[in-house]
Order: C-alpha cells, then sequence, then structure tokens
C-alpha cells in the first residue's frame, strides 16, 4: 500500500496559500503573495490585506512588469502580531539591486521596512522563490493484512519524524511474508524501516533519523532536537524491562520483573513531573513545582518523543492483554504525557492497530507456570 501524505503546514508554501488580489494600480499586474495577517503599505498608504499560512518565505525581486513599471521609495509590511519566527529576503541595495531590510518596532507590532536603495527604484514583482520538495518514500513493515501498519516501532518513529518535519513523503507498507521482488532488488537484505531520498537508498533508522534532521533544516524545516538530554536518557530502558516482564515464564519471578518495570515508570514520572530550567521563572514569587509541560522536553514534539512514545503504547497494549498490566494512576506524569500525545495525529495515525501490537506479541508473551 503506498500512502501520500501532505501535511498542511505554516512554516512552507503549503496548499493553504492564499493569493490577494493585485494592487489596484495599473503599474502592477503580478498578485503579491504576503505573509500572515499582513497589513501592507505602498508609498504611505494601506492598498490591501490578506492571510496566507506561510511563516518561512523567501523572496526575490526583479525590475520591471512587461510594459508598465511601479516606482517607489520604500515599501512597509506590518504585522498584526509581533513576528516569531525568521523572514529571509533576498536583498537589493542601489548598486548590486539587493533590497536591504531592518526591523522596527511601531506601536507595539513588528515592523519590517524594506528600502528600494534610491529613490525612483522600479520594482515590479515579488515573489517567493520556491525550493522544489525532496522526494521521499518511507517503507514501513505491514500489518497482518499486508496493508496496513504493521507493529514496527522503529518506522513509527521515522514516520512521526517526517509528518513533525512537514515535509511531503509517501509511505509503502511492507508485507514481510511475501516482500515484492522489487523491494528485493531495492533494498536486498533489508526489512524496514528503510527510506528512499530523491532516489537515494537509505537503511539503518538511526542513521536515517540523523540524516533527516541534518537535511530537513530550518528555515524550511524545524528542528526537532531536544534542548535536554536527559529527554533521551529517561525512557531507554523502559522497553527492555517491558521485554523481560512479558517474556519471563516463572510465575515467582513475575513480581521482580514486574517491579523493575515500575522502577523505570517511576524514573518517567519524575522527570515529567519536575519542571524544566525554562519552567522555571526566576522573578515570579510562586516557585514551580510541579511540571505542566506537554511532552518530554516541553510543549513540542521532538526526536525523544518519536523514540519513546511508539514503545510506550506498545507497552501499554501488550502488557494489559497479556499480563493484565495497567500503567498505575498514581504516575500522573506519565498518564499527562499519553494524554497529550494521544490528542495528536502525528502520532495517532501513525500508531498501529492495537490488534496488530497483540498479534505480533502472541508468539513472544510467554505462559506463567
Amino acid at each position: 500500500m503506498c500512502v501520500c501524505l501532505s501535511p498542511v503546514l505554516t512554516h512552507s508554501i503549503g496548499s493553504s496559500l492564499e493569493t490577494p488580489p493585485p494592487f489596484q494600480s495599473a503599474c502592477l499586474h503580478t498578485p503579491l503573495l504576503l505573509l500572515p495577517d499582513l497589513n501592507v503599505w505602498l508609498g504611505g498608504r494601506r492598498k490591501t490585506s490578506s492571510r496566507a499560512a506561510l511563516r518561512h518565505l523567501e523572496f526575490s525581486a526583479s525590475t520591471s512588469c512587461g510594459e508598465s513599471d511601479l516606482t517607489f521609495d520604500s515599501f512597509f509590511c506590518q504585522l498584526d502580531s509581533p513576528l516569531k519566527t525568521p523572514v529571509l529576503f533576498e536583498h537589493l541595495d542601489k548598486s548590486e539591486r539587493k533590497l536591504s531590510t531592518s526591523a522596527e518596532d511601531h506601536s507595539g507590532h513588528s515592523l519590517i521596512r524594506l528600502i528600494s536603495g534610491g529613490q525612483n527604484r522600479k520594482m515590479a514583482d515579488l515573489r517567493p522563490s520556491i525550493q522544489a520538495d525532496p522526494e521521499i518514500e518511507l517503507f514501513v513493515k505491514a500489518g497482518s493484512d499486508g496493508e496496513s501498519i504493521g507493529n514496527c516501532p522503529f518506522c513509527q518513529r521515522l514516520f512521526m519524524i517526517l509528518w513533525l518535519k512537514g515535509v511531503k513523503f509517501n509511505v509503502t507498507t511492507v508485507d514481510m511474508t511475501r516482500k515484492p521482488e522489487e523491494l528485493k532488488d531495492l533494498a536486498p537484505g533489508t526489512n524496514p524501516p528503510f527510506l528512499l531520498y530523491n532516489k537515494e537508498l537509505k537503511t539503518d533508522f538511526i542513521k536515517i533519523e540523523e540524516f533527516l534532521e541534518q537535511t530537513l533544516a530550518p528555515p524550511r524545516y524545524p528542528h526537532l532536537s531536544p534542548k535536554n538530554k536527559e529527554s533521551f536518557d529517561v525512557g531507554s530502558n523502559l522497553f527492555a524491562k517491558f521485554s523481560a516482564y512479558i517474556k519471563n515464564t516463572q510465575k515467582e519471578a513475575n513480581k521482580t520483573f514486574e517491579k523493575s518495570l515500575l522502577r523505570e515508570f517511576k524514573r518517567l514520572d519524575d522527570y515529567l513531573n519536575t519542571p524544566l530550567l525554562d519552567e522555571i521563572d526566576s522573578d515570579s514569587a510562586e516557585e514551580a513545582t510541579v511540571s505542566r509541560r506537554l511532552f518530554l522536553d516541553g510543549d513540542r514534539l521532538t526526536l525523544a518523543d518519536c523514540t519513546l512514545l511508539p514503545k510506550l503504547n506498545i507497552i501499554k497494549v501488550a502488557a494489559k492483554k497479556f499480563r493484565d498490566f495497567d500503567i498505575p494512576a498514581e504516575f500522573s506524569g506519565v498518564w499527562r504525557y499519553l494524554h497529550n500525545a494521544y490528542a495528536r495525529e502525528e502520532f495517532t495515525h501513525t500508531c498501529p492497530e492495537d490488534k496488530e501490537i497483540e498479534n505480533a506479541y502472541a508468539s513472544v508473551a510467554k505462559l506463567m507456570c
């Protein structure tokens, strides 16, 4: 099965782009693309306003517009709210035709002034310079029906990363029971996940993750690396403890394995409930004693979440099915974390169905005697 994904993004040009009408001027025939909530002034008068789901853009300037030209001294852009992300401009000065920019504060708003470099400079067109999207195809393990998403935390990890990066990509599920001949030729001896990036094969999910983080970088794509190293480390032993617990066949040893698993959950819970440095306000009279952040490293999903969440989902489903084990309600930080994660489509839409996890562990979970 091949699925084409194209999430609507706020940091790259997407389908939600709205192109405002052209200025009501005989000398400009090409529409002007605007930023979100942007009011535009030309020659000191507001000409038009529009909304567009764009944050990071590159603009280039040309100096003619067919038979008619537009002359101006300065071009003002005032955002209704402060500019939170960098906006890139190609510059045009008097000699090299580069446009200089300066950010100013005006009545509490973010103001960008684009200066033409001289009086009566001609500028006909301001249009985005669009970089071509890379061709990306992710191959993941198929479910028991040969088409749906199967149980594989490493596949889901890369699936989430690509979704969070906001890049367009295809997902192909691979039926491991009857692997197609074309895939055997494409990636001989390789099991999912693997990736085609501009037709170049990438294997080893850790190397793929590093490649995507380095290649799909700002300003067009967000960095996903966590700020705090412990966000990566805190859940690193959890899955190993779960595996030992679920594979144990000795009834008298079950409590020992369960306690070991609970210790790892307690470690995770303590970390999630402890405020991070950026949650502590040194100027506040009230000291933050319990964290309210949404995820491991703050209020945004990071690579640390892409690593841990798929495993937590497996633990929750399989441990309940085969050991009647529930994550204790007292672990409020863990449950807050899970509730926030299940509210995000980047996680829920990349999860396998519960039955796929149960089928995968049916032969792994040992009956205790």
